[in-house]
């Protein structure tokens, strides 16, 4: 990233918005345009155990994961992230009582989804207790419109009466300012990074994404969410982010931005569907297009459809899947920008599942070079994107690693690529 801004946060008059980021002058895709280091965050239950709290990196031996001698909640890679943890991000405060607290009544009736924001809104209070750190930043975001719909989870005590009050401030900015944490768009925490949520506005054709980076080992650093953008993006525009999966259809988007954020969603590839169906109530909105040519209709049934014949296993299988495979990512390309995390993803898969059909054909048959040819060529498509893109997630493993593997064993066959 360069050091000079790539945008500035304006103020906006519109109190529902308050600010936008704007970009100071033409930018290309693939620009990282945002680093922000993670104010508060809390693994998954899926990921418990296998990763660092602090950091969240993912070691090549999970039994070498460090557990705290106290508490026995929390687990570290390092000593480094260990000591971070302990003097930056709340664990001293919490370390008496977080293990009566997780199986207190309390926490135990909460659902999962709220046991995690339970969690996270503790880490949070208690990082403030611990560092001294100034949270007025976000304190500053927008409140959810209508914060008594949902009462705030117990919190792990030791709280006093004026933190008790902030974590009320805390909470009604909680749910509509938090990111889900995803290492090769495999969620794996959620986590509060305060700029990208000042900065950062929603749109469902962003120009941008976020990606987030893990420390390397002895850093001792919490994770770094940056943004980069997909789309080249020209002065005075402004560089926007999905909060929701592009591919749903209109309707669905604008529930859930409806319900989870609190705002009725106007931009522009919004309020173009809307002034196709006629409609603008969100309440049983037709397709902008129809059934057979919507692509947030096909999506769902096509995607589930690939992975089935993928899984499957069956020889005669591969070849229907590059097929489905190969709609499925003409779809995909409708919904998302040409450059997007999940379309490199899908490329990914099928390069592998190319190579799956090549070996299960007869040995130097003309099928088996078609398949591997047609593998050669997602590769170069799907690494393509990933070099735009830049790094992101766990390292040694993920798509990335999955084209590096398949290089290796088309050079074996005599295939470079």
């Amino acid at each position: 990233m360069s050091e000079d801004p790539l945008f500035a946060i304006e103020s906006h008059p519109d109190p529902r918005i308050r600010s936008q980021a704007i970009a100071t002058r033409d930018l290309i895709t693939g620009t990282r345009v945002l680093r922000d280091l993670a104010r508060a965050t809390v693994l998954l239950p899926s990921d418990k155990g296998t990763r660092c709290d602090w950091c969240l990196r993912k070691p090549t031996d999970a039994s070498s994961l460090r557990r705290c001698s106290r508490c026995t909640v929390y687990n570290y890679c390092d000593p480094q992230c260990q000591n971070a943890h302990w003097t930056r991000g709340g664990h001293r405060t919490l370390c008496k009582t977080i293990n009566a607290w997780l199986v207190s009544a309390a926490y135990q009736r909460l659902a999962d989804e709220r046991r995690t924001d339970a969690l996270l809104l503790s880490h949070l209070c208690s990082a403030k207790r611990d560092s001294a750190q100034d949270i007025n930043d976000f304190l500053d975001l927008l409140p959810h419109p209508s914060p008594s719909q949902r009462e705030r989870p117990p919190l792990c005590p030791p709280l006093d009466t004026g933190l008790q009050l902030d974590a009320q401030a805390l909470f009604i900015r909680f749910e509509n300012n938090n990111f889900v944490v995803h290492s090769h768009l495999v969620p794996i925490a959620h986590g509060v990074f305060t700029l990208a949520s000042r900065a950062m506005n929603h749109s469902c054709a962003p120009n941008a994404v976020p990606v987030f980076i893990f420390s390397e080992p002895g850093v001792g650093d919490p994770p770094v969410m940056e943004v980069v953008l997909i789309k080249d993006v020209s002065k005075g525009e402004e560089i926007t982010i999905p909060y929701v999966d592009p591919a749903l259809d209109l309707a669905t988007r604008r529930e859930r931005l409806r319900v989870s954020y609190g705002f009725d969603c106007l931009c522009k590839r919004c309020s173009r569907e809307l002034a196709v169906t006629g409609r603008s109530s969100g309440q049983s909105i037709r397709p902008a297009l129809s059934l057979d040519g919507d692509p947030t209709k096909q999506i769902p049934t096509l995607s589930a459809r690939f992975s089935d014949l993928v899984h499957n296993g069956k020889a005669s299988h591969f070849a229907e899947a590059l097929e489905v495979g190969d709609e499925l990512l003409i779809f995909y390309r409708q919904v998302y920008s040409p450059v997007y995390p999940l379309i490199a993803n899908h490329l990914t898969e099928l390069a592998k599942t190319s190579w799956n059909a090549a070996i299960q054909s007869n040995p130097a048959s003309q099928d088996e070079r078609k398949f591997m040819a047609r593998c050669a060529a997602y590769i170069t498509l799907a690494a393509t994107m990933f070099d735009v893109l830049g790094p992101e997630g766990d390292t040694g493993d993920g798509p990335r690693a999955d084209l590096d593997m398949l290089r290796n064993l088309l050079k074996a066959e005599g295939l470079a690529i």
